[in-house]
C-alpha cells in the first residue's frame, strides 16, 4: 500500500482553492507538490497558504518537471480532455471535476487510455459520496418507493462571468456547469440508462454561452426524467426528486450551503421518518485512498459517462432541433 501520494492540481482556481487543495493539504496520505493555473499572483497566494512548493502556468511544464503519482484536474470544462489525456499518457492517476469532458467520444477515449495504462480515471462527482444522496439511493434500492418511473431536478443560480462567458473555455452555460451534476446523479440514483434526449436552451444576444436550459430524457424501460438548470435565482440551489408508485424521495441543497437534506414522502404525500444517514466523504480524499489501496473505487468512469452522454446529446438536440437517440 502506498503511504504518500504525490499529487498536483491543474486548474487551481476558485473551486479547487475551496475544495481540492485544502483537502489535499490536510490529507496525511497526500503530498501536494504543485499547482497550475493562468493567474500567477493567485497561484503564489495559494502556494503560500497551503505550503505548496511549486507553481506553474503551463500544465505540460508541470508534468515534465514534477515527479507525480496523480493529478486533480479542475480547469475550465473545455480543457478537461486535454489535461486528463496529458496526465494519463504520463502514467498518472486522474481525478477530474464535472463536467468531465464535453463529448462522449472524448470520455470513451480517456477511459480506454486509463485502462491501457492501468490507471484510475475518476470523475469528481461529489454527490455520489454525499450522505443525503447515499441515503436516497439506498431507499430506492430497497424498494421503499415501489416502481420508480419519473425524476426531476432543478438548479438555479449560475455565474456567467470570468471564463464562464467564453464558449471555448466553458463549453456551454448552466447545463454544462451545473446540469451535468444531475445528468450523472439521476442515472446513478435510479439505475436508468438513457435512451433518448431532447433539450432547449435560452440565449442572450450579448453572450457566447446560453443562460439556461431544460433537458427531457427517456430512459430504457420507459421512465422519464427532466433536468432544468438556469442562470437566474439565488445562487447554488439544487433539488432532485425521484417518484415511484409507493412514494418519493427528495434531496436538496438550499442556497448552495451544505449539508444536503433528504426527505421521504409516502404514497399520499405524508412525510416519512428519515433514518441514520450513511457516512460521506470528499471525492478528493476518496481518490487518494483508492490510489493507496485503502478503498475500492466508488465513482467509476461509467458514472461519468452517463452524464457526459446526456449533456452531449442535449446540445446536439439544440443544434439539430430534434430528439437524439443514444441507445
Amino acid at each position: 500500500m502506498l503511504t504518500k501520494i504525490r499529487v498536483a492540481v491543474i486548474g487551481a482556481g476558485g473551486y479547487a482553492g475551496s475544495y481540492h487543495i485544502p483537502h489535499l493539504a490536510a490529507n496525511p496520505h497526500a503530498d501536494l507538490l504543485a499547482l497550475c493555473s493562468k493567474d500567477p499572483d493567485d497561484l503564489a497566494e495559494k502556494a503560500r497558504t497551503f505550503n505548496v512548493p511549486r507553481i506553474f502556468t503551463d500544465h505540460l511544464e508541470l508534468l515534465e518537471k514534477t515527479p507525480l503519482d496523480a493529478i486533480v484536474v479542475s480547469s475550465p470544462h473545455a480543457l478537461h480532455y486535454e489535461h486528463c489525456k496529458a496526465g494519463l499518457e504520463r502514467g498518472l492517476h486522474v481525478l477530474v471535476d464535472k463536467h468531465p469532458v464535453l463529448r462522449t467520444t472524448e470520455w470513451l477515449e480517456l477511459t480506454t487510455l486509463a485502462e491501457r495504462q492501468g490507471k484510475i480515471l475518476m470523475p469528481a462527482l461529489n454527490r455520489h459520496l454525499d450522505p443525503a444522496n447515499l441515503y436516497a439511493k439506498g431507499l430506492i434500492q430497497s424498494g421503499a418507493l415501489g416502481e420508480i418511473f419519473y425524476a426531476r431536478s432543478l438548479q438555479v443560480g449560475y455565474p456567467i462571468e470570468r471564463h464562464y462567458v467564453h464558449l471555448a473555455l466553458a463549453g456551454g452555460g448552466p447545463l454544462v456547469g451545473r446540469g451535468s451534476h444531475m445528468a450523472a446523479l439521476i442515472p446513478w440514483l435510479t439505475g436508468w440508462q438513457t435512451s433518448e434526449v431532447s433539450a432547449q436552451v435560452t440565449r442572450r444576444p450579448d453572450l457566447e454561452v446560453d443562460v439556461g436550459g431544460v433537458i427531457n430524457v427517456h430512459a430504457t424501460g420507459g421512465a422519464l426524467f427532466q433536468i432544468a438548470s438556469v442562470k437566474t435565482g439565488h445562487r447554488g440551489y439544487d433539488e432532485v426528486e425521484i417518484v415511484g408508485t409507493k412514494g418519493s424521495v427528495r434531496v436538496e441543497r438550499i442556497r448552495g450551503r451544505p449539508p444536503w437534506v433528504v426527505s421521504h414522502f409516502g404514497r399520499e404525500g405524508e412525510d416519512l421518518r428519515i433514518g441514520q444517514l450513511p457516512t460521506g466523504k470528499t471525492t478528493t480524499d476518496h481518490f487518494v485512498d483508492v490510489i493507496r489501496g485503502a478503498e475500492s473505487v466508488r465513482i467509476p468512469p461509467s458514472d461519468g459517462l452517463a452524464g457526459v452522454e446526456i449533456i452531449d446529446a442535449a446540445y446536439e438536440s439544440v443544434r439539430q432541433g430534434q430528439t437524439i437517440r443514444i441507445r
